[in-house]
């Protein structure tokens, strides 16, 4: 299962392949424990070589309860943190958006996005139809290409991609719009959120053809994905990572675009 391999891509930053056991088991309950167990483990250690704080991580630990927990009852359980700062010890994906939320700049988050990702290829495109529309899609980054897409990130102006006030208001209209299109999305946990983006890789892993239709299970994956985003604060402005990632692409694509033409 795919949910498996995120949970031992989160362990590889701080732990050899040897020391993660990522192998199938009957009882997927018992497997996401376990992988989720050791990822935590491993995260810990890492913490404590570490003699300073790291920013945007507020807890040192995450607990299993914390995992399977629905995002919006952690976030009371801590009500002077971040959502993004709860979870940062998942991860820079998650600590540089809390980093970013706290000094209200959104160079933290998009920076080490960009270090992250592999260069975008314009030649190597896979075509979907959305909502009746084609799109070509960067084969290099399908589901990132679509959950901006899908969630109409790249809709926004380019300003999303370095002003704060902007993009955060933004964010707070986006959130405002989900009740309708995602209906129940107030209960997800991380735990839904890991299992959402396994579901997305495993359809993404069977295509086979040239012109895709989403298949409206992973549009609506997608929507979910987003929608989660927005429970890391009471404020409705906790996207705008995101979305400031997704207008960066977007100038990006552009810049490729106009070279290409040059």
């Amino acid at each position: 299962m795919a949910w498996r391999a995120l949970l031992c891509c989160l362990l590889a930053e701080v732990a050899t392949a040897e020391t993660a056991s990522c192998s199938p088991s009957e009882d997927e309950e018992t497997a996401q424990r376990t992988s989720f167990v050791q990822m935590a483990k491993h995260l810990e250690k890492h913490l404590e070589s570490r003699e300073a704080a790291l920013p945007g991580v507020c807890l040192r630990s995450l607990s299993w309860e914390i995992y399977r927990k629905p995002i919006q009852e952690v976030l009371k359980d801590h009500p002077n943190y971040d959502g993004w700062c709860i979870y940062g010890i998942m991860g820079e994906l998650f600590s540089k958006c809390a980093v970013a939320r706290e000094v209200r700049q959104l160079v933290p988050f998009t920076d080490v996005i960009q270090k992250k990702e592999s260069p975008m290829h314009l030649g190597r495109t896979q075509r979907f139809v959305l909502e009746g529309s084609e799109v070509n899609v960067d084969r290099m980054h399908v589901l990132d290409d679509l959950y901006c897409h899908v969630n109409g990130w790249y809709e926004l102006s380019s300003e999303a991609a370095s002003n704060y006030s902007y993009v955060e208001e933004a964010s707070k209209k986006y959130c405002q719009s989900l009740e309708e299109k995602v209906p129940g999305y107030r209960t997800m946990s991380l735990a839904d959120v890991t299992k959402i983006s396994g579901e997305n890789e495993d359809w993404l892993a069977s295509l086979r053809q040239d012109l895709v239709h989403l298949p409206q299970k992973v549009s609506n994956g997608l929507l979910a994905l987003g929608a989660a985003k927005c429970l890391m604060s009471g404020t409705g402005s906790a996207a705008i990572c995101d979305m400031a990632h997704c207008a960066k692409k977007k100038e990006e694509k552009l810049m490729l675009q106009q070279k290409k033409l040059g």
